[in-house]
């Protein structure tokens, strides 16, 4: 049987612990996208711009590039909603950090930061599917289920 006191210090490293793994998640996962994920959609955004600009400096006429089109819109809307997510994963990790009582930022992490995670992925997940796998530097998900 556990005192009250045995109680509170178990709860209270239990939640020392979910915090720092969380915490962890978090700037991993916001320093691949910084180092990783921006820079080669950037790069491949960059080539899907050249290719149109090629296109059209060729004075290519009657034939519609739609496709490069809506491929590098779809790239640059995407890649903004994750710089957008990211800098505020990186706000609200902060924001998280300055509270004291390892109660409320177990709860700020839970409310605030592990949601920014689940959409960062969603976004990061997208970019995946869009940038060539030449450009990628990570390894893609379909790609690790066929490792053998």
């Amino acid at each position: 049987m556990y005192t009250d006191e045995e109680i509170q210090a178990r709860v209270h490293i239990r939640l020392k612990q979910y915090v720092k793994n969380l915490d962890i998640e978090a700037q991993t996962m916001a320093m691949l996208v910084r180092q990783y994920v921006i820079p080669s959609s950037q790069k491949y955004q960059a080539e899907l711009a050249m290719t149109l600009k090629g296109v059209a400096d060729a004075g290519v006429t009657g034939v519609s590039v739609r496709a490069q089109q809506d491929a590098l819109r779809d790239l640059t809307e995407t890649l903004d909603k994750t710089y957008m997510v990211n800098q505020s994963l990186a706000e609200e990790m902060k924001k998280a950090h300055a509270t004291e009582h390892v109660e409320k930022v177990a709860e700020y992490f839970g409310s605030k930061v592990a949601p920014l995670m689940a959409d960062l992925r969603v976004h990061c997940d997208k970019l995946e599917s869009i940038v060539s796998d030449e450009l990628w530097p990570l390894p893609k998900y379909r790609e690790m289920l066929f490792i053998r």
